[in-house]
């Protein structure tokens, strides 16, 4: 189950090097105990950006450079879970196949949210589904939240589907959520206007601050804005035609904190680590993914009494990708004649919308 791998790494064009890894991890003679349930999760070589300083944090003094995770008491455990829609409002008349539903919600990091089935996209505390079907008249819009570990909380809203075609003006975005910093790229629509008016102003707010960034922008001009910070933003055009009429259309996106979400994976890891050591298997296999959980239910239930050994030699993470919907890191041990081995572990985000282990 666990695949070795050498020191020369080639990971979908991404070339992990374990070798600095090694001269860092073997300038020292003990891995770093991390406090308060948090995991190390990755070196920062000391060729990568200069001399690394020793901190005064004591789960880092022996491993500089080390990278250690918020604690599963943030990424998966708390707090307590709740969900709230912003957008659009209940009872709300939206024309189009389809809609955006935005909105916050409180617990860890790894919550899953999905709204009518569509798993939508969660950064601190945020999410958004950018594309929820409607049917012909009143929809049920029904967003739930879910845990790794189990726990639920739910809240609906009624939309009603005023037109299956879409409004006469629309905005749109190239890509809906990326990681900070985020290019986004923007597409108005102006359809047909009533009365057969032309158009005489056109803005957009890009950054949902109030304020108009471009006017009247002339044909060809890219209309582009870079979101530095992770957040959910909610852009706006604004067109007022030739007989003073006003319309708005909203455009959502999520710029995520890649940080944020590379600390809540290797808490799914350390999840694990904590249930395997306390020997309780239904906790562990909550951190794998269904689909994979038949593959390890048996490695746990049969050696209950041997899981805190085969914690103890599982290793640390140290590098690895994120991607929208699956991650894969490079997981290394020190063994006993102080050579490394290391395995790739693989995340997934399921139906439900939470990040799991789905291979390792």
């Amino acid at each position: 189950m666990l695949t070795e791998i050498d020191e020369g790494i080639r990971m979908q064009g991404h070339q992990i090097r374990v070798l600095n890894w090694a001269l860092v991890l073997l300038a020292v003679c003990t891995w770093p105990v991390a406090a308060a349930a948090q995991e190390l999760c990755g070196i920062d070589s000391i060729f990568a950006d200069g001399f690394e300083t020793i901190t005064t944090n004591p789960a880092t003094t022996t491993t500089p450079g080390a990278i250690l995770s918020p604690g599963i008491a943030i990424s998966i455990t708390g707090p307590a879970l709740s969900v709230i829609t912003s957008y659009p409002a209940s009872g709300a008349t939206v024309n189009g196949p389809t809609t955006e539903i935005a909105g916050t919600f409180t617990g860890p990091t790894d919550t899953g949210i999905t709204v009518n089935g569509v798993v939508a996209t969660t950064d601190g505390g945020k999410f958004l589904a950018s594309s929820v079907p409607l049917q012909p008249g009143s929809n049920t819009i029904t967003v739930a939240a879910t845990t790794i570990t189990g726990t639920t909380a739910s809240t609906s809203l009624t939309i009603t589907q005023g037109s299956v075609s879409p409004s006469a003006v629309m905005l749109s975005v190239a890509r809906p959520n990326s990681y900070a910093p985020f290019l986004v790229r923007f597409t108005p629509v102006v359809g047909a206007l009533p009365g057969g008016a032309t158009v005489a102003t056109l803005s957009i707010d890009y950054n949902g601050d109030g304020v108009d960034d471009v006017i009247n922008p002339a044909p060809g001009t890219p209309l582009t804005y870079l979101a530095t910070q992770p957040n959910l933003y909610a852009a706006r055009l604004t067109v007022v035609d030739s007989n003073h009429v006003s319309y708005t259309a909203y455009a959502h996106y999520i710029a995520a904190d890649f940080k944020r979400q590379n600390g809540m994976l290797c808490d799914v890891y350390g999840y694990l680590k904590q249930r395997l050591t306390a020997q309780d298997t239904a906790g562990a296999l909550n951190a794998i993914d269904p689909h994979a959980q038949d593959e390890f239910q048996p490695l746990f239930s049969n050696n209950t009494s041997t899981l805190p050994a085969y914690v103890a030699n599982l290793g640390n993470i140290v590098d690895g990708y994120v991607s929208d919907r699956n991650a894969n890191f490079i997981v290394v041990r020190q063994n006993t004649d102080l050579t490394l081995s290391g395995y790739q572990m693989e995340f997934s985000q399921g139906a439900d919308g939470t990040w799991r282990i789905s291979g390792m």
